[in-house]
């Protein structure tokens, strides 16, 4: 994992990665009051207003980015390929809503798929997406976003992802749920 710094104050003034190319990522998915949004930038320690939270991160060279949408007990990872990107952070491209396919299926290895079930099992959660940079020979962990949005990965349904949502919230819906509790009473 890239040395990461999140507060504000006095805590991120004392504190200091070892490398001078960092990158800021945004703490929320919202927009700002001038309707923008903070996409993964580099910036230098020393311009940063501290009267503000600051999420820092040492900045990650890497082959591709690799996402992996966790539903239930299913993973699937995907990888885009970083080599033509315009600037750090996929989000910020032109063709984001493109309908060309950016995303594609990459295969975890066996212990990449065991590291990972590991981490979901240890934080005890089975929905979200893990982030990564590929280096071609290793991932890094990113993070974590427990509500990470997963459609723009596989909106065709060519991989399986949309059933395995639709069949996730069907087992885990409160309806579903009591039906399930209740059956065999009458």
């Amino acid at each position: 994992m890239p040395e990461t710094i999140c507060g504000w104050g006095n805590k991120i003034k004392l504190a200091k990665l070892s490398t001078e190319h960092i990158v800021a990522k945004s703490l929320t998915s919202g927009l700002t009051s001038t309707n923008r949004a903070l996409f993964t930038t580099e910036v230098q320690f020393s311009k940063l207003d501290v009267r503000y939270p600051w999420y820092l991160q040492e900045k990650i060279d890497a082959k591709s980015d690799i996402t992996i949408f966790v539903c239930g007990q299913r993973l699937f990872p995907f990888e885009r390929d970083r080599s033509e990107l315009k600037g750090l952070d996929w989000r910020n491209q032109d063709d984001i809503f493109s309908t060309e396919q950016k995303w594609h299926p990459f295969a975890l290895s066996k212990q990449q798929t065991e590291s990972v079930r590991a981490f979901l099992s240890g934080i005890g959660v089975d929905w979200g997406r893990m982030d990564f940079m590929w280096t071609g020979s290793k991932l890094i962990f990113l993070e974590y976003n427990a509500n990470g949005q997963f459609v723009f990965l596989d909106d065709n349904n060519r991989f399986g992802l949309l059933d395995a949502v639709v069949d996730y919230l069907l087992k885990k819906s409160p309806a579903t749920q009591l039906l399930e509790a209740t059956a065999g009473r009458g």
